[in-house]
C-alpha cells in the first residue's frame, strides 16, 4: 500500500507540472495520470480533442472483447495484439497480455477472459461518473444505429485526472452519485452492463457488439478535454 500511494503522489505532482507518463512508467500511473487515462474514460491532457480519447477506448474495448472471447493467447507481447490502437501504447513496455492482467497474481490466470471483461465494464462505468466525463441526458426512447438496443446519453466532454481536485472527483465515484444517476437516467449505467453481459452470454463477435459499444461512446456537441466545470485544481 505504502508503494502504491507513493507512486500515486508522484504521478500526481508531475500532472500538476503538465507531465504526461507514458511507456516508461508503471501502469498506475499511467492509466491514472498518463497516456492510458482512457481505460478510465478520461483524457490524457488538457484540451485532447474527445474524438482522439473515444477512438483509443474503442480499441479498449476491442481488445477486451477479444480476450474475452479468447481471441488472443496470453503469451502474446502487448505490443503485437493484433488491435493497433492498444498496441502502439505499449511499444516501449516488455509486457505480455497475461502480465498486463493478472500483475504476478497467479490464481487470475485462469479467469483472464473474466478479468478482461471487467477491465471493459470498468472503462463503460467510468464514463457514466461525472468526475471522469461530461454526458447529456439519454433521449427518451432513442435506439443505438443499427440495433435494437436503448442509447444512453451522448458524451459531450472527456476530463483529466491530473487538472482535477481529487476529493471532488472521488464524490462522483460514490454511492450516493451512483443511486442519483439510476433514479435520473434510463438506460442507466447498469442497463448498459446488463446488455453487455448478454451479448458475451451470446457469444457475439465484436463485429456484432461493436455498433453498440460505438454507441455507448458516441459524441454530440463535442468539446476538447479539461478538469471539467466545478473539478478544476483550487
Amino acid at each position: 500500500p505504502k508503494c502504491w500511494v507513493d507512486l500515486f503522489r508522484a504521478a500526481s505532482k508531475k500532472a500538476a507540472r503538465g507531465e504526461v507518463d507514458d511507456g516508461d512508467s508503471s501502469l498506475l500511473q499511467r492509466s491514472h495520470f498518463g497516456d492510458l487515462q482512457f481505460i478510465h474514460a478520461m483524457a490524457s491532457v488538457g484540451g485532447e480533442p474527445p474524438e482522439v480519447t473515444r477512438e483509443r477506448m474503442l480499441g479498449w474495448a476491442e481488445f477486451t472483447w477479444r480476450m474475452t472471447r479468447g481471441e488472443i493467447s496470453l503469451e502474446t507481447d502487448m505490443a503485437a495484439v493484433p488491435v493497433a490502437r492498444v498496441a502502439e501504447r505499449f511499444k516501449r513496455a516488455a509486457l505480455r497480455v497475461q502480465d498486463l492482467f493478472t500483475l504476478g497474481n497467479v490464481a487470475l490466470r485462469r479467469y483472464l477472459g473474466d478479468v478482461a471483461f471487467g477491465s471493459l465494464l470498468h472503462m463503460v462505468q467510468d464514463s457514466f461518473a461525472k468526475g471522469h466525463a461530461e454526458r447529456l441526458d439519454a433521449v427518451f426512447q432513442q435506439r443505438c444505429a443499427g440495433t435494437d438496443d436503448a442509447a444512453p446519453g451522448a458524451v459531450r466532454q472527456f476530463h483529466v485526472y491530473g487538472l482535477q481536485e481529487s476529493h471532488g472527483h472521488g464524490e462522483y465515484d460514490g454511492r450516493d452519485a451512483l443511486a442519483a444517476h439510476l433514479l435520473q437516467q434510463e438506460p442507466d449505467v447498469v442497463d448498459v452492463g446488463r446488455r453487455l453481459l448478454a451479448y458475451r452470454d451470446a457469444s457475439a463477435s465484436w463485429e456484432v457488439v461493436r455498433p453498440y459499444v460505438e454507441c455507448v461512446f458516441r459524441l454530440e456537441d463535442p468539446r476538447p478535454a479539461s478538469a471539467g466545470s466545478g473539478f478544476e485544481r483550487n
